[in-house]
């Protein structure tokens, strides 16, 4: 776990080892949503008692920037 790492253990089964590059979106209280985080890592399947790491994307967003057409 970095500091640019995201855990996040859902309330249900969430994302598995396949969904590598899905995104992890919050909702804000005006209804929108933002791009929080990208999956990139698991041991299987999410659930209750296995737990994701998402990179964030607050925390990457000078890379981005630099690497990527906005």
């Amino acid at each position: 776990m970095t500091d640019e790492m995201l855990c996040v253990i859902p309330n249900s089964q969430d994302s598995c080892v396949t969904d590598l590059g899905g995104p992890l979106v919050v909702r804000s209280p005006d209804g929108s949503y933002s791009l929080a985080g990208v999956f990139s890592a698991a041991m299987r399947c999410t659930s209750d008692h296995n737990f994701g790491f998402f990179i964030s994307v607050a925390a990457v967003r000078d890379w981005l920037a630099d690497y990527m057409v906005l």
